[in-house]
């Protein structure tokens, strides 16, 4: 991650919201499998995040004031169906998704994060075998193929016990 790409300046930007709404969050999905693993191509960044229910809409306003969009028309209840809150970084176009952690197996990541400096910043990355085992309970071939990737670069450091503990 270089500190111009429109990734790390889309992760600047929502930071300072995140920290400030949130009592943890975490980088996953392609961003994540960049990190862990090899380089691959990806249009977007997902976040999870730890957020009182109650605290959705401050801090989805939050997020406009700091250059993000919400990319549905009906936010709230989109919010419940899915419990994402989908935007689009206005300055880079990119798509940003938030995901409110729930109990469980999220609970347990946001325990597990690992903090990286990359391109300036510190960033609270899902651990490479939270990420192994999010690509695998998703299943599509892409996922697999992340998998694979972080595999090959990380398998003589992964806890691959705790792996399989969790699926």
């Amino acid at each position: 991650m270089q500190p111009n790409e429109p990734p790390v300046r889309l992760i600047a930007a929502a930071a300072p919201v995140l920290d400030k709404w949130s009592s943890g969050w975490y980088i996953f999905g392609a961003q994540a499998v960049l990190i862990w693993g090899h380089p691959r191509q990806t249009a977007d960044v997902d976040i999870t995040i730890h957020l009182r229910p109650e605290d959705a809409v401050p801090f989805w306003r939050e997020m406009e004031a700091a250059g993000f969009k919400l990319r549905v028309s009906e936010p709230e209840d989109f919010l419940a169906r899915t419990r994402v809150m989908p935007f689009v970084h206005l300055e880079t176009g990119m798509p940003l998704d938030i995901v409110l952690a729930g109990p469980g197996l999220e609970k347990i990541f946001l325990q597990r994060v690992v903090r990286i400096r990359a391109a300036g910043l510190e960033l609270p990355v899902a651990s490479a075998e939270d990420i192994v085992i999010m690509k695998v309970l998703a299943g599509r071939p892409k996922d697999i193929d992340d998998v694979r990737s972080i595999l090959r670069q990380r398998f003589d450091t992964l806890d691959i016990s705790y792996v399989r503990e969790m699926l």
